[in-house]
């Protein structure tokens, strides 16, 4: 009976954590705090389309019908998913889009140099760097009284900027 009980933990334990990946948390300033869980991205369960990219080859254009980014284009599909980024500010929870977000980093959990957080009111504007080495691309969220809006996502260099900008 032991171990049929032990095998039982064992194996929701392992149904737990492919459920739900990797999650990992930062702090990004006193009493402000980003949780992401970040899982093994599965072919076999999403839809593509490719695109003629007219440099003769295609590339994989959307997932699930929606445009994704984390992959130089191609045809290689993801290797990781960002399905959940949660910001917590005094206590308040506030998820953020995080659709078509994938290969957000380099098999690591979030760090806080990928992040840069800003307030000016009542109002914070997150920004965002997501990279597994190739495919990188910057977001950016406003977030006013734990609701949030995806502002931005984008792989043009113009709008890394942020990065330098105090």
């Amino acid at each position: 009976m032991k171990l049929r009980t032990l095998l039982a933990t064992k194996l929701c334990f392992f149904i737990a954590c492919f459920t739900y990946g990797q999650t990992s948390g930062i702090e990004l300033a006193p009493s402000i705090s980003l949780t992401a869980t970040i899982i093994d991205f599965e072919p076999t369960a999403h839809h593509y389309d490719t695109c003629d990219t007219r440099l003769g080859w295609p590339t994989i254009c959307l997932i699930d019908g929606e445009p994704w980014f984390g992959c130089d284009k191609g045809i290689t599909l993801p290797q990781k998913q960002l399905t959940q980024l949660t910001l917590t500010i005094k206590g308040q929870k506030t998820e953020l889009d995080v659709s078509g977000m994938y290969n957000p980093t380099f098999n690591s959990p979030i760090s806080p140099n990928q992040f840069k957080i800003k307030q000016t009111m009542n109002e914070y504007t997150l920004y965002g760097l997501f990279s597994d080495g190739a495919g990188s691309y910057t977001c950016k969220w406003l977030i006013i009284n734990g609701a949030s809006m995806r502002c931005l996502i984008s792989t043009n260099e113009r709008d890394f900027i942020w990065q330098i900008e105090e």
